[in-house]
């Protein structure tokens, strides 16, 4: 502090020319979207803070997230029922029916890592509902029916993608120059363990369509 104190004091208390002033005037305006900055990523973790006490606390927090949860795999699942819907309809050439394939397969093998966590956190969810007071039967048992609905989902288009590749003409020899990369990625989302960063599976899933030139057209 008494080295600041001694720098304050050494500072002159009026700018010697114009350019000094712009200087300073630089170094406010830098200081204040510093401030601001700061200020604005304050709030966004206040706001997590709050989030995540009410998650701790409040069960219909609780419920509300892992519906959250539930609908972010749906689009996921959305997704590839498009992509598998456009190769099946016949739509663009051979090439760009196996970059639908491949994208439908990537996003495939990771909902089937997404499947596994939100088993354990329904079982989890079940488990904490219990020790609290209140009623969640009806809450629980419609949460049940949905991930009994999404796994039934996930294993259709594991089916499709099966019946999608048998009838793709030239699929084998396409795969053959994708497959070590494919199986490299595989090995990644096997090595996972819960909780999973979400978002460095994302983003670990773009590094691989950008590997692989996939483009979804």
């Amino acid at each position: 502090m008494s080295a600041a104190g001694d720098r304050l004091d050494a500072a002159p208390t009026a700018p010697a020319s114009a350019a000094d002033l712009y200087t300073g005037a630089e170094r406010l305006a830098a200081c204040e979207r510093a401030v601001h900055e700061v200020a604005h990523g304050l709030h966004h973790v206040d706001q997590a803070l709050d989030e995540f006490e009410s998650w701790l606390h409040d069960p219909a927090a609780r419920i509300d997230a892992f519906r959250d949860e539930l609908e972010g795999f749906e689009r996921y699942l959305d997704n590839t029922d498009g992509l598998l819907d456009r190769i099946e309809v016949g739509e663009g050439d051979e090439d760009r029916a196996f970059d639908r394939w491949l994208a439908a397969y990537h996003l495939q093998q990771t909902m089937g890592v997404i499947l596994d966590e939100l088993r354990l956190d329904g079982d989890e969810l079940s488990a904490w509902l219990n020790r609290q007071d209140g009623a969640y039967d009806d809450d629980l048992a419609a949460i049940r029916d949905r991930v009994t609905d999404l796994v039934a989902r996930h294993e259709t288009c594991s089916e499709r993608l099966e019946m999608t590749a048998d009838s793709m003409d030239g699929f084998e020899e396409s795969w053959s120059a994708v497959a070590a990369s494919v199986e490299a990625f595989e090995a990644a989302l096997d090595d996972l363990e819960p909780p999973v960063d979400w978002a460095g599976v994302e983003s670990r899933l773009d590094e691989q369509f950008d590997e692989l030139d996939i483009e979804v057209r």
